[in-house]
């Protein structure tokens, strides 16, 4: 992200203010955890993990990139791991706060 990028991102994040941030790509990941002056969790390798990390105001969960070619290396299990994210966020979000 530019400097103009990362304003627009905290402005974003400071009005809107999502309970989730689904984070995809390692360069994202880096950009995020940067702004937000966290550490990410590790990006799942399979379809069986999800990490996340919660802060006061989001729960943060890295995927692997979505655009090729990276994405290439994890297309066989993407919609696997997709679901299995849609799902965990699905449980978080239906708790009581």
């Amino acid at each position: 992200m530019t400097r103009k990028g990362d304003e627009i991102f905290r402005y974003l994040l400071e009005q809107i203010m999502p309970p989730v941030l689904i984070v995809h790509g390692v360069g994202a990941g880096k950009k995020v955890a940067a702004i937000l002056g966290i550490d990410l969790p590790k990006t799942p390798q399979n379809a069986d993990e999800v990490f996340e990390i919660q802060t006061d105001r989001h729960l943060i969960i890295p995927i692997p990139s979505l655009s090729p070619p990276a994405f290439n290396l994890w297309s066989a299990c993407s919609t696997e791991l997709i679901d299995r994210v849609a799902a965990h966020v699905k449980d978080k979000l239906s708790r009581p706060l």
